[in-house]
């Protein structure tokens, strides 16, 4: 008699799983563009060295990336529990469309170009010491219609 009941209950919550199906472009939309996050473990000792660091390297890098188009929008998250987990910085750039992978050879050297004269004089070697990147990924954000 169990078994009978736990198949039918197996059948319910598979049939409702079967028929719930969501309508892209009706009960969601997919966004223009895609956000990527690189996770990074940063030395809890560290934290604020890194992040002024990412002040005169990273951050000059998505300024030459905006002004050449290919994204819109970046920021740098701290997880206020440092010490927890693998990651406890994550930087968060949006790409105004998948297009901007493409290969640019105009574009792509200028912005090689403009890296390096803007990175050359903030590099510091100990940049590289106290962080370890453990992650990234790529999402594309929906919107709910109303």
């Amino acid at each position: 008699m169990r078994s009978f009941l736990f198949g039918a209950v197996c059948m319910l919550a598979f049939t409702c799983a079967v028929t719930a199906f969501a309508k892209p472009w009706v009960d969601y939309t997919p966004e223009k563009g895609f956000w990527q996050y690189t996770y990074v473990k940063v030395d809890v000792n560290h934290i604020d060295d890194y992040l002024t660091q990412m002040k005169h390297i990273w951050v000059p890098g998505r300024e030459i990336d905006k002004k050449h188009g290919l994204i819109d929008r970046y920021q740098v998250m701290t997880n206020i529990m440092g010490g927890a987990g693998d990651a406890n910085v994550m930087l968060c750039v949006h790409y105004v469309s998948f297009a901007g992978l493409d290969p640019d050879k105009v574009r792509d050297m200028a912005i090689f170009d403009e890296n390096v004269a803007a990175v050359t004089q903030a590099a510091s070697a100990d940049f590289n010491k106290y962080r370890t990147i453990v992650g990234s990924s790529i999402y594309v954000p929906v919107d709910y219609t109303k």
